[in-house]
């Protein structure tokens, strides 16, 4: 009889271990997922307004632009620039290009 109880109590210690074992990998695993998730989501949108932002810089006359600054007066390619990059900001979901 003590031998059948010490059995049925090693299972029981062997089933509450093997739960315990399984919980803690299921934690690491997800974390672990979660965190490389994150990391893969940063870096696409750090790629994704990059190019954004790269596109704008191919788009800007820095003599015109220059210009404006010197005079404080908007010209229409600084209004077209501007839009431009509204409209970049707007269809990319981004939420700052310019200040």
């Amino acid at each position: 009889m003590n031998n059948k109880k010490m059995k049925t109590s090693l299972q029981k210690s062997l089933i509450r271990i093997s739960i315990i074992i399984v919980i803690f990998i299921s934690i690491s695993v997800g974390t672990l997922c979660f965190d490389i998730y994150r990391r893969d989501m940063i870096s696409r949108y750090q790629n994704y307004a990059g190019d954004a932002i790269n596109f704008l810089s191919r788009c800007i006359d820095v003599d015109d632009l220059e210009e404006c600054m010197r005079t404080g007066v908007k010209s229409d390619k600084y209004n077209e620039l501007q839009t431009l990059a509204n409209d970049v900001k707007e269809t990319h979901d981004l939420l700052y290009i310019y200040n």
